[in-house]
């Protein structure tokens, strides 16, 4: 059922948690494998703020071409890109995608986690725990690390070899969570995402493993 899908223009719709349209992302539908749809998407591709292209007259074009993780029964996806002579991993919390056979929908949950790793040294330490962001403060998780809308490019993150994954919008999640006043379970299922990624960067699990 699949197989006519595949190289298909699929763009991902954003939305926030009021209903507000947030982005379209451009994607070209790859596979579906059980609750995960790989998709990708080309440097150079409009990221529009807009359902329709021709709708945004000022669209952003994607800095980087890579990969984009799905899932159906994750509260996160994953975009995956070549960055700098390594790899730049860029999470967004998110609700579960839902796929209608023509396009894919998501509702952006603020929250946001960044891993660049140089995939040319795989022994490089992992421990260090997670940089988190908010409130004008960083502190480092430590180990096991405590429990991120597609922008790349946007904050002007350095590479860096094997970074600590970096948590970011943390103040955007909390102001969010009481002006579209996020339920709570919205807010525990957010959290436990951020511990979920973390935990599998940690373990350098799938997609973080450099498969």
């Amino acid at each position: 059922m699949d197989e006519g899908l595949i190289g298909r223009e699929t763009p991902v719709h954003i939305t926030k948690y009021d209903g507000s349209y947030h982005r379209r992302w451009p994607a070209r539908f790859v596979l579906r494998k059980g609750p995960l749809y790989l998709v990708t998407f080309a440097a150079g591709e409009p990221i529009c703020c807009t359902p329709e292209p021709s709708d945004d007259p000022d669209p952003l074009p994607a800095k980087y071409g890579g990969s984009v993780y799905l899932y159906d029964d994750r509260w996160f996806n994953i975009s995956r890109m070549k960055r700098d002579g390594g790899t730049w991993y860029y999470v967004n919390i998110a609700t579960p995608v839902e796929f209608d056979g023509a396009s894919f929908h998501t509702v952006d949950l603020d929250l946001d986690i960044s891993w660049f790793t140089d995939e040319r040294d795989p022994e490089e330490p992992r421990g260090g725990g997670a940089v988190r962001e908010g409130r004008g403060l960083k502190a480092r998780a430590t180990n096991p690390p405590r429990a991120t809308h597609m922008s790349h490019g946007s904050r002007g993150l350095k590479a860096r070899a094997t970074e600590a994954p970096r948590v970011l919008d943390e103040d955007e999640f909390l102001d969010h969570s009481k002006a579209m006043s996020y339920p709570a379970d919205v807010i525990e299922q957010a959290r436990a995402a951020v511990d979920q990624v973390l935990g599998l960067i940690g373990k350098r699990a799938f997609p973080f493993d450099g498969t």
